[in-house]
């Protein structure tokens, strides 16, 4: 009965790694012109939550609105990478505000039909209520990237999905700590 469970452990654990990697090719395909890699983080979150959620399907469900955020995103964005060039308390805030917003409106696209400014607006005021949650996040995805410089596998394969296992997780959390203060 031990090694039962043990293989059944072994078997969920393996066939996860293999959605992640499965999951992370798709992401990296769907990101190659770079303007669509908020359609494609959305649809990686959405079919990380719900493993019965076909990728292209999420893709093409949520295109027009992750494309209207990213769009809005991707020169503040690139604002901040080349303020951050420069490192200071004001670029630090500001890269903290708008990937945080960035990783939230994705989340919150595959939940919610949010004109583009009500989103963004849910979005920023979900990262500062979560200034914790949004930190964890930072923290795991440059961990990750770190892992990945010395295991380059681990980097090309799976950054990715690993990253947005854990950024589902964690947003789950914060997330039912609002809504158990709202309520």
């Amino acid at each position: 009965m031990n090694v039962e469970n043990s293989m059944r452990g072994l078997q969920k654990f393996g066939s996860l790694i293999y959605r992640l990697l499965y999951l992370n090719v798709l992401f990296v395909v769907g990101s190659l012109p770079l303007f669509t890699i908020g359609t494609s983080f959305t649809a990686l979150l959405a079919c990380i939550e719900d493993e019965s959620k076909s990728f292209i399907s999420e893709y093409k469900q949520h295109f027009k609105a992750s494309q209207k955020m990213t769009w809005l995103m991707l020169p503040l964005i690139a604002g901040v990478v080349f303020a951050s060039q420069q490192p200071n308390i004001i670029s630090l805030v500001l890269m903290y505000e708008i990937f945080g917003v960035f990783v939230v409106s994705c989340q919150l696209i595959v939940h919610y039909s949010l004109p583009l400014l009500e989103l963004m607006k849910n979005s920023f005021i979900v990262v500062n209520r979560l200034y914790g949650h949004i930190l964890l996040i930072m923290i795991t995805g440059y961990a990750l990237l770190k892992v990945g410089q010395r295991i380059p596998v681990i980097g090309i394969f799976m950054f990715f999905s690993i990253w947005s296992y854990l950024i589902v997780k964690i947003m789950h959390h914060g997330l039912e700590k609002i809504f158990k203060e709202v309520a």
